[in-house]
């Protein structure tokens, strides 16, 4: 299974749509701009279902790592 992260969607077990990957990691990434790596480990309170070629794969979580890389050379110059 691939996908960009929103296209890979979470449904309850009668289909509905709870959320796509790109909103759970836009609402769980902090943004204090260190360059250390973070790590997110997300349980979920019931199990969620990503549909894949009819088939549905349980989710009961999601665990993610990231960071900001900060480029030193990027300049805004004024028009």
């Amino acid at each position: 299974m691939g996908g960009w992260s929103d296209e890979l969607v979470l449904v309850d077990e009668n289909g509905s749509i709870y959320k796509d990957f790109n909103r759970i990691i836009r609402e769980n990434i902090r943004n204090d701009w260190s360059e250390e790596i973070k790590e997110v480990n997300i349980n979920f309170e019931k199990t969620y279902f990503l549909q894949n070629d009819g088939e549905k794969l349980s989710v009961r979580g999601v665990s993610f790592k990231y960071r900001f890389q900060i480029d030193k050379n990027f300049t805004i110059s004024a028009p």
